[in-house]
């Protein structure tokens, strides 16, 4: 089973997709994989945010296993379980910002793009940014190499729980190309995950809407 939670910061998406793991592991009687993407040397607050949720999932019987990319060169043990991913944002800001062809190298023009017209997650056209040409398809390559390392960890498992972001409601008229180019590029990743999810649920101040 494929699901994605998402929500923005402080939703409470994160708590209520370990909740969710907890309980479906128990259910079925499945060993419980984290899987956490955030690189701890990224700088900011990358620490504490890795500590708080070290935290929040101490004592509840997650194997946390660290990946920042390349998720489907990942080795699991020999029993499949279900996995906690946490999250595609990071997952996506690691394939651009450290990967040799980055964003940096896009040629900047005009060009309306829009973030996640006519999908299951947004409905809605987002800001448009003015951006290249090849803008639009470097995003959807970057963004159909994250699906599918997310889908080839799926198959080794029995149940698959990725947790999403929803940053795309702040103003973005003020933003540098290689934000426009992650939002694009996460927003493609979102929908493309949850066209083949089971589940879809968007967190609301730790109300769970259902999606899909």
């Amino acid at each position: 089973m494929k699901i994605l939670i998402f929500g923005g910061e402080a939703s409470g998406k994160s708590a209520f997709a370990e909740d969710l793991a907890l309980e479906m592991a128990q259910k079925e009687g499945l060993p419980l994989y984290y899987l956490a993407t955030m690189d701890k040397n990224a700088g900011g607050d990358s620490e504490k945010r890795i500590e708080k949720h070290r935290k929040m999932r101490e004592g509840k019987g997650f194997l946390t296993i660290e990946r920042t990319k390349d998720l489907e060169k990942l080795e699991f043990p020999n029993e499949k379980g279900v996995i906690l991913l946490e999250d595609i944002g990071n997952l996506v800001a690691n394939e651009l910002f450290t990967s040799k062809t980055s964003p940096a190298s896009i040629d900047r023009h005009d060009q309306n793009t829009n973030y996640a017209v006519k999908t299951k997650i947004k409905s809605d056209a987002l800001p448009a940014a003015a951006l290249s040409a090849s803008f639009s398809v470097y995003a959807d390559s970057v963004a159909r190499k994250i699906e599918g390392s997310i889908e080839a960890i799926s198959e080794k498992n029995v149940h698959l729980i990725a947790v999403g972001n929803n940053v795309f409601e702040d103003d973005t008229k003020n933003y540098c190309t290689e934000v426009h180019i992650y939002l694009q590029t996460l927003s493609q990743v979102n929908n493309i995950y949850a066209q083949k999810c089971d589940m879809v649920k968007e967190i609301y101040f730790g109300i769970p809407i259902p999606v899909k």
